[in-house]
């Protein structure tokens, strides 16, 4: 748009930045106002213009993709448990496109289980994926990581892992502990076997 102004023109630029609602391919009518004043009180008319404006995206929005959950279970495996990994991905923004996500389950170390998320593009659209780990003793960190080759243009690259916590005990823990509760019942009822004796002496 320009304004004719003592014989010149002068160069106005219309910008429109679309959120994350915008759908490649698809339409869209923008309606924009224009005010004009000098800002004086005299015999030149302000101007107002109103028309409307409609654009074609040509392009999808990047998409960012976090881990928004995971669960596993069971939540205290010991030693040679099969634990699942569940984990939630989503895509913070609306309408980019549809995409098979590549996911890698990591314990840290290595890389335990390898899978794809695949979105359609949709609104507030989450996928779950899963995996499945063989507890070891120790402490551990299982990691999801999304997209780890950068294989995905992203509008945020620096949020595509999470991790959690897991503290795997040894079998022989909870042999012991059953060897104790065991031995626990084994003298209560001696005990009370004791006590039957004893009752049944004083009353003879």
């Amino acid at each position: 748009m320009s304004l004719a102004k003592n014989g010149s023109n002068i160069q106005t630029v219309l910008s429109i930045t679309p959120d994350n609602n915008v759908v490649a391919g698809v339409w869209e009518i923008f309606t924009v106002k224009f005010t004009w004043s000098d800002k004086s009180s005299n015999d030149v008319n302000d101007i107002t213009k109103t028309f409307e404006v409609k654009i074609t995206p040509i392009e999808a929005p990047q998409p960012d993709y976090i881990v928004s959950e995971i669960l596993w279970n069971p939540q205290s495996p010991v030693a040679g448990d099969e634990v699942t990994l569940t984990a939630t991905i989503k895509n913070l923004v609306n309408n980019s496109g549809p995409q098979q996500v590549p996911i890698v389950f990591s314990d840290g170390t290595n890389s335990f289980n390898i899978t794809t998320a695949v979105f359609n593009g949709t609104d507030q659209e989450e996928v779950t994926v899963t995996g499945t780990w063989t507890a070891k003793e120790g402490a551990y960190s299982l990691k999801i990581i999304i997209d780890s080759e950068n294989m995905i243009e992203e509008s945020d690259e620096t949020n595509n892992e999470k991790s959690i916590s897991i503290s795997v005990s040894s079998n022989d823990d909870d042999d012991d502990n059953s060897l104790m509760r065991n031995a626990a019942l084994v003298v209560v009822g001696l005990l009370a076997g004791l006590a039957y004796i004893s009752y049944r002496s004083r009353r003879s």
